[in-house]
This record gives structure tokens, C-alpha cells and sequence, in this order.
């Protein structure tokens, strides 16, 4: 996972539940890294697990909720870093635009980046369906980022998963 991740993820500690909160669970994690990350290194995504989890244990809220929750937060990070990748696209163009083009310019910048993919199955007005691949599986953390772009865009989504991929990035 590259280290956005982590920075991001830490940032959003001390500013939704809290310093306090955060200091307890980066004490809990005893990270491998040493607590040093940054947002431009590659980290093992178990890594993000400790933190995640320890949150959870503290906060007794699951880690689904913890990841939908970053990734509605990232959304927001993103909208303020990047509008323009906003900016005249609709709800649609922009979920396909993370696979075609976003993914892209992230690979420039992070060669070595493991990241998901999104294969555009089917699009019809008011519908789209995607399969999301990942080696690392965050799907409650897309699934975040996307419910996080709804207000950006001004158009409510519904998002349901399936558990089977028919799609071979081969």
C-alpha cells in the first residue's frame, strides 16, 4: 500500500476521534515500521490492518465501518487536492476515470504501486457495474471513497457488492 494510505489514515485519526485515540493506537500497533511512514514509500498493507484493527478494539466499532468511513473522509482529501479531476465529470465518469486514467498517473509517480483495478462490465443510465480487483482486497475502502464522491458530485448512489469476479487482468 503506498504510504498516502498511512499518512492520510493517521492524519484522519487525530482529527476525527481524536490525539488521544491516536496516540493509543499507534501504541497498540508497535508498528514494524518504527511508527515512520510516508506518503510517497510502498509499506506492507498487513501494516494498515494493525492500525485498523486497533481502532476497532478501542472504539468497538468494526472495521468495515472504520474503512467506508477513511474512505468517505479520502474522497474529501482528494476533491481539495486534485478538483480538477472533478471537474466536469458526473458520478460515472469519474468511477471509471480511477482505472483509466488516475491509475495511470498514480503508476508515473509509484512504479512499484500494487494497485486495484476497475473493469467497466456494464453501464446503463443509471447503473454501472464494475469489477474491482485487488491483491489486497480493501473493497470497504473503495466502497468508501465512492459513497465519499456522491455529494461531490451531487448524485445519490447506491453501492452493493458481489462476492465473484468475472474479470482476468491477464
Amino acid at each position: 500500500m503506498q504510504g498516502i494510505g498511512f499518512t492520510e489514515f493517521l492524519e484522519d485519526l487525530d482529527e476525527a476521534p481524536g490525539p488521544a485515540i491516536a496516540e493509543s493506537v499507534t501504541e497498540a500497533c508497535d508498528p514494524a515500521l518504527g511508527g515512520v511512514c510516508t506518503s510517497v514509500a510502498a509499506f506492507p498493507c498487513e501494516e494498515m490492518a494493525k492500525p485498523i484493527g486497533a481502532l476497532a478494539e478501542l472504539s468497538g466499532r468494526g472495521p468495515v465501518s472504520i474503512l467506508r468511513e477513511f474512505g468517505g473522509r479520502l474522497a474529501e482529501t482528494l476533491h481539495k487536492a486534485c478538483p480538477q479531476k472533478f471537474k466536469g465529470a458526473d458520478f460515472f465518469d469519474f468511477v471509471k476515470s480511477v482505472d483509466s486514467h488516475i491509475r495511470v498517473e498514480v503508476m508515473k509517480l509509484f512504479q512499484d504501486a500494487e494497485l486495484l483495478l476497475f473493469h467497466k462490465v456494464s453501464h446503463e443510465q443509471e447503473r454501472l457495474v464494475i469489477d474491482y480487483v485487488s491483491s489486497r482486497g480493501p473493497r470497504n475502502l473503495a466502497s468508501g471513497l465512492f459513497r465519499g464522491c456522491s455529494p461531490i458530485f451531487d448524485e445519490p448512489v447506491r453501492i452493493t457488492a458481489a462476492a465473484s469476479s468475472s474479470f482476468d487482468p491477464k
